[in-house]
């Protein structure tokens, strides 16, 4: 491994990426790879050490960078269905902090992003246990300019949520379940509970025992909804990843270490997944990732 510590560097064999970073001393450069074109500084008192990386991008300070260059950053091909995972998680791998709730990790950088990949979502699925603990809010778009790239690309309204639970224990006076709103359940759920949350929601109630996640999304794409964002939690994320049901993994590393009182990322996968590194975007005191799913 060997740092890339000055200007100098622009002199070196190109790298299979378009976008780097650079130190010199305490200023931290954004380097255009495929033009070679001017740097610029983003933060003091930061190192970045390049490693050999094709086809992955690796960009600055999202803060940095317009919401344009971000939209097009996390942009997919519209005709094609996608199912994406987005998530804070701190260093040792906890999607919570020791509140349980994943706000403490979550930084004004990863707000900006947990907006915008909202923004480009028709669907989001959350688990009941993650919409209990968080309080979990509509997921409205406020961001002027969010809402007007959605309205351009026929969004219209915000994206529906979509709740996964196997006891339809939900208390129906949440905010979230004030407006529009689906409920997945399995053929188990008690019918108490299924008939408390149709007063308030619409229920799903699957066929079968187990929750199967390709039905799930097999049933909102049949609604029109080809581009769905997951947001946790554990239990949720571990069983769309073992059924193979995840396309992308958006992580955000937030520089904390929860330890045992957090909930880990992924918990009892029997088999675990490959993914390949799409882009990096390194912010002043956190780091964007984005997986692609490529098997197991």
């Amino acid at each position: 491994m060997r740092p890339v510590s000055t200007p100098a560097a622009l002199r070196a064999p190109p790298l299979r990426i378009p976008h780097a970073l650079l130190s010199s001393r305490d200023r931290l450069y954004a380097l255009d790879l495929a033009t070679t074109a001017s740097i610029r500084p983003v933060c003091q008192g930061v190192s970045v050490y390049l490693l050999r990386a094709p086809e992955t991008t690796l960009i600055t300070d999202p803060l940095d960078l317009s919401l344009a260059d971000l939209q097009q950053l996390y942009a997919v091909d519209e005709a094609l269905p996608i199912v994406r995972a987005n998530l804070v998680t701190s260093l040792d791998g906890q999607i919570s902090a020791a509140d349980g709730r994943s706000e403490s990790l979550s930084t004004e950088d990863d707000r900006l992003i947990f907006a915008l990949l909202r923004s480009l979502s028709d669907a989001i699925i959350v688990g009941a246990q993650t919409v209990r603990a968080e309080q979990y809010k509509l997921p409205v778009i406020t961001r002027e300019e969010l809402v007007v790239a959605r309205d351009e690309s026929g969004r219209e309204k915000p994206p529906i949520l979509v709740i996964i639970s196997r006891s339809g224990q939900l208390d129906t006076t949440l905010e979230c379940l004030q407006q529009p709103t689906i409920v997945i359940t399995p053929s188990t759920t008690p019918p108490e509970a299924i008939a408390a949350l149709t007063k308030v929601v619409e229920v799903v109630q699957l066929t079968g025992e187990e929750i199967s996640f390709h039905q799930i999304i097999s049933l909102l794409r049949d609604r029109g909804l080809t581009q769905i964002l997951v947001e946790g939690g554990t239990a949720l994320l571990s069983a769309m990843l073992e059924q193979q049901a995840i396309d992308e993994l958006c992580l955000t590393l937030s520089p904390q270490l929860v330890g045992a009182q957090g909930q880990p990322l992924v918990d009892g996968i029997a088999a675990g997944s490959s993914l390949e590194l799409a882009h990096l975007v390194a912010a002043p005191n956190c780091l964007f990732t984005r997986y692609r799913v490529v098997g197991d």
